[in-house]
């Protein structure tokens, strides 16, 4: 595995993981992740996500199974979906993170607009990703978290994908 992933390509997957997810393509979304992977939103802004509590903290099968979950009629809490809107920007280099060979760490700003049952709300942060490219070269996530700004408030059912 490489890591020559330019800055332009990052931007572009990063654009095509929000599109993905507005368009509520959560099996092409999951296509996106490395076998073996982690996707989590801290409470803190701690780095150990072993060791840290987290709104969530998912490996490829717990996101498998959180993709499927949504997708079952009998889910309630996303019944029906939330329509969502993400305006991904500022993507750069983390030139700070731990480096792990055969990766490259990306991090960003974003804006989301949630819908659901006729109430919208916005949700705000950072996201921070670690990308590698699989035997194929494709770009693949092997580490996504989501920093919301305001974890640490009392926030709504999150039960959409980030």
């Amino acid at each position: 595995m490489t890591t020559d992933i330019d800055l332009e390509q990052a931007r572009i997957f990063l654009d095509t993981e929000a599109a993905l997810l507005d368009d509520q393509d959560f099996e092409g979304w999951l296509e996106l992740f490395a076998p073996r992977c982690r996707y989590w939103l801290p409470i803190s802004e701690g780095l150990d996500p072993e060791e840290e509590l987290a709104i969530v903290n998912d490996d490829r099968a717990t996101l498998d199974a959180r993709v499927l979950r949504m997708r079952n009629p009998a889910t309630y809490s996303q019944s029906p979906l939330s329509r969502t809107s993400r305006l991904i920007g500022n993507v750069l280099f983390d030139r700070a993170a731990p480096q792990v060979p055969g990766t490259v760490a990306v991090r960003a700003r974003f804006t989301l607009a949630e819908c659901r049952n006729r109430e919208t709300r916005m949700y705000a942060g950072r996201l921070d990703h670690r990308l590698t490219r699989d035997e194929l070269g494709a770009i693949r996530i092997v580490e996504k978290r989501v920093s919301l700004v305001n974890r640490d408030s009392a926030l709504h059912c999150i039960t959409f994908l980030w």
